[in-house]
């Protein structure tokens, strides 16, 4: 009680005590505009002694407009101001008395040169990083698969990130005058750091000899071994589907490594999923061998490679597109399959996209 008591009768001593704890600069108004105190920082900074009262009108702290017009309006006033290099974030709040009346004003000024630094150097690096992006985004664009015929197959696809970036890799290729190799592939994750690894698995495609490269268990093999090489831990995978067809015999063989949906064989009155198991490529599972599985294609017949993000999408009552209604969908779809398709998947997710879209198709003629 006798403390309180003592504040009491020493308030004014006992409140600038506060403000003088303060690392913000502050100063106090009366109802004419005059200074009537600043605290220990604001003293620091104006240059002037420990026991002064009152700042001189040539210090730039002493800015007394914004005052002024807070005395005469009752206005709290934000604003920034540059003062010896340093950028200020200043806030000038009315002091109202129990009646109401303004009776001065507070102006705190909070040094914001560091934060001010701060955002420059990150609105910068973000700068930088967006051209980065975009040149990885054209990379990336660069590396797919020219649309259009492979000797007697036809090649479509619709390729849609999620954002700037995919995880998701498609590519065409005549291995030899009999064969095209074709593969579908899927990164963990999205972005930056996924479409890095698509480009490490085009790349590991490119450099393989004609031996792996027709034999789709020796072609994963190898992909899993350059992969693992890469040192970038377990949590880092992808699924791959490869299959080779030879345009001679109609005979397709393929292996799986873990990707999800497996493509669609298919005519206009019939579908088959061109089933096949195996692990991802990933560090966590090497050594391992891959099935390889085979399959006849003919003239009209149809193969429908997709990513999981056009089968898992979900429609506004959270549920998702499925391999089923594909299924059931593509053998009726007539000229443009794979954009019909697309539009399909677009019109029942009718949501944010979360995850990268990939659509290709091969038609045998």
């Amino acid at each position: 009680m006798n403390t309180e008591k003592s504040l009491l009768e020493n308030k004014s001593h006992f409140y600038f005590d506060i403000l003088n704890g303060f690392a913000d600069a502050i100063r106090i108004l009366n109802e004419n505009n005059q200074v009537i105190f600043v605290n220990d920082s604001m003293l620091m900074l104006m240059g002037a002694n420990v026991g002064a009262m009152y700042c001189t009108f040539d210090n730039p702290f002493c800015n007394l407009d914004v005052t002024a017009k807070s005395l005469e309006t009752g206005a709290v006033i934000e604003r920034e101001s540059d003062i010896d290099g340093r950028t200020y974030l200043i806030k000038t709040s009315p002091i109202r008395n129990d009646f109401s009346d303004i009776v001065g004003v507070v102006e705190i000024f909070r040094d914001i040169s560091r934060e001010k630094r701060l955002n420059r150097e990150l609105k910068n690096q973000n700068i930088q990083l967006i051209d980065e992006m975009q040149r990885a985004e054209k990379i990336q664009e660069a590396i797919l698969p020219e649309k259009g015929f492979y000797k007697n197959l036809k090649l479509s696809y619709v390729y849609e990130p999620e954002s700037q970036l995919s995880g998701d890799m498609i590519d065409v290729f005549e291995i030899d005058e009999d064969n095209v190799g074709v593969y579908i592939s899927d990164t963990v994750g999205h972005g930056f750091s996924a479409s890095m690894v698509t480009m490490s698995v085009s790349q590991a495609f490119k450099n393989m000899d004609l031996k792996r490269l027709l034999n789709p268990n020796l072609a994963l093999k190898d992909l899993c071994h350059r992969f693992t090489s890469l040192g970038l831990g377990i949590e880092i995978y992808l699924t791959c589907f490869y299959a080779v067809l030879n345009v001679k015999t109609g005979q397709i063989s393929y292996s799986n490594a873990g990707h999800a949906p497996c493509p669609l064989l298919f005519s206009d009155n019939e579908v088959k999923v061109l089933e096949s198991s195996g692990f991802p490529i990933s560090p966590f599972f090497e050594n391992v061998d891959y099935s390889v599985n085979k399959a006849k294609f003919f003239t009209g017949d149809k193969i429908l490679f997709m990513t999981d993000g056009c089968v898992d999408g979900l429609s506004p009552s959270r549920e998702p597109y499925s391999l089923k209604r594909v299924m059931s969908l593509v053998p009726a779809l007539k000229g443009n399959i794979i954009e019909q398709l697309f539009s399909d998947i677009r019109n029942y997710i009718n949501t944010v996209q979360i995850d990268d879209m990939t659509l290709m198709l091969m038609e045998c003629f």
